[in-house]
């Protein structure tokens, strides 16, 4: 799916904007006519039980730069970031738990609208237990990381 040529326009007025540190004000309303479309255009939904947003705080991996926080129809979590570069196998990489639990990550620059041009725009759609799945992994590397300190304390008190 790719935007339209309206759509494509905005994005070139907001790049000017940005380049020639114009008015913040028009700046940001081409911003969220841009998301606006966006979110119509890929069905999301506003983050209205703030799912995405409690997900996004439990996470802490590199590329979460610029996010909006969204939802489909039946609850699923989705997170758009836009950082500056390129993410997406980061990305991948640090948020699979298994095979059976990853997000579905998507690279769609072409629908940027927070930097477009500069920034790249990662979608990624969340399982609907991956909230659990990620507490008990990270739960689990904690102790990990804790039943090693406490094995090297007392190897050093042996």
């Amino acid at each position: 799916m790719k935007p339209d040529a309206s759509y494509l326009e905005l994005q070139r007025r907001l790049r000017r904007l940005i380049v020639g540190e114009a008015d913040l004000l028009l700046r940001q309303n081409i911003k969220h006519a841009l998301e606006s479309r966006f979110a119509s255009a890929w069905h999301f939904l506003p983050d209205r039980r703030q799912l995405s947003r409690k997900l996004y705080d439990s996470l802490n991996v590199p590329g979460l730069d610029h996010c909006e926080f969204y939802t489909t129809e039946i609850d699923q979590r989705v997170i758009v970031t836009q950082p500056y570069g390129d993410f997406e196998a980061e990305l991948i990489r640090t948020l699979t738990l298994s095979l059976e639990m990853q997000p579905e990550i998507t690279t769609a620059n072409e629908w940027a609208f927070y930097y477009p041009g500069k920034a790249s725009l990662v979608i990624m759609k969340f399982p609907s237990n991956y909230v659990k799945a990620w507490s008990d992994f990270q739960t689990a590397v904690q102790r990990k990381a804790w039943e090693k300190d406490r094995e090297e304390c007392i190897a050093i008190h042996d």
